[in-house]
């Protein structure tokens, strides 16, 4: 039977699970690998410590930094009392005032050393602290590079971390398409890994800049991954759901017939003196989804009865039996 409705456009596509995450992690100085504190599947938080280096040296240097800091200190304080006792003698016209002014200029001499070698404290306790590698998001170390005992420099990877709570899965659009997508296109999703279940989704980014060979563009769905059932490197069969389109006459796909001049016709049913007749109408197809076709033609209309089944074989005004009615799924 013939309907109106609304019907959306569907394009099957292809597409791979990928992270929206992924990086080779090296450590900030050279050195030798004291402690590798993760092994490949481990799953870890961001911040979480990953490699330590052997970081002996460091601490001596930095263990002798804040001795010179203490020393420095130390200095400026007794800097600092000379400066007031001299005051007071100066007050006292006991000593002349330049001794006053050597005076404080010792004390701004020590101060600029305390200053600097606390400088220097905090840059050896930053060089400590690069000893250690930690993780830079959450995710799994996919793949671990080095072992103890290992020298590496700043250029070497240590280990990739990789993070899958938030996946993306990425398909290439043709260009016919493009303009017709956007940020929120509905999207549903299967995994080949996981045939039993649909996923439903959206369009969170395209990107304007294709593939000149194959006329496709890239667009990015981002699926949430806490059941931690989904991998990057998965295969997905995706559906993207186009704009809406206006009401329309809708029919099942069976009861087109195909012309091999490309004409495109259904067989109506008319009664006629108490006998079932066929009639064919010629028909424009526009939109097809599922078992559903958008068609046009001035001579059909909602309620009228088509041939599903059989019609390839119809003459016009040939009797027809019904044997079976089906009705449009809304």
């Amino acid at each position: 039977m013939v309907a109106a409705g609304q019907l959306h456009a569907e394009i099957p596509l292809s597409g791979s699970v990928v992270s929206r995450r992924v990086s080779l992690l090296s450590s900030k100085v050279d050195g030798s690998v004291a402690e590798m504190l993760v092994e490949a599947g481990d799953e870890v938080s961001a911040g979480a410590p990953l490699v330590r280096l052997d970081r002996v040296m460091a601490e001596i240097e930095l263990s002798s930094a804040q001795s010179r800091a203490d020393e420095a200190r130390a200095r400026l304080k007794e800097a600092g009392r000379q400066r007031d006792e001299t005051q007071r003698l100066v007050n006292s016209k006991h000593i002349a005032k330049s001794a006053l002014e050597e005076a404080r200029a010792a004390v701004e001499i020590n101060t600029a050393a305390v200053q600097r070698l606390r400088a220097e404290v905090r840059g050896y306790q930053e060089t400590l602290s690069r000893h250690e590698v930690t993780a830079p998001f959450d995710g799994v170390v996919s793949r671990k590079l080095v072992e103890v005992g290992q020298w590496v420099e700043t250029s070497t990877a240590l280990l990739e971390l990789v993070a899958i709570r938030r996946l993306r899965v990425d398909v290439q659009v043709p260009q016919h398409y493009f303009a017709q997508i956007g940020p929120g296109t509905p999207v549903t999703m299967r995994l080949d890994s996981l045939p039993g279940r649909v996923f439903d989704a959206a369009v969170t980014r395209k990107i304007p800049v294709g593939h000149t060979s194959a006329r496709t563009f890239p667009v990015h769905i981002e699926l949430a991954n806490d059941e931690r059932l989904i991998a990057p490197g998965m295969s997905a069969r995706v559906r993207l759901r186009l704009n809406q389109a206006a009401e329309s006459l809708l029919l099942p796909r069976d009861a087109v017939i195909k012309g091999p001049d490309g004409s495109e016709s259904v067989w109506v049913l008319a009664e006629e003196d108490g006998v079932e007749t066929a009639n064919r109408i010629d028909v424009k197809t526009g939109l097809a989804a599922r078992d559903l076709v958008e068609v046009t033609a001035e001579a059909l209309a909602v309620g009228d009865r088509v041939v599903v089944r059989g019609n390839e074989i119809l003459r016009p005004g040939q009797p027809v039996r019904v044997t079976e009615t089906l009705r449009l799924p809304f």
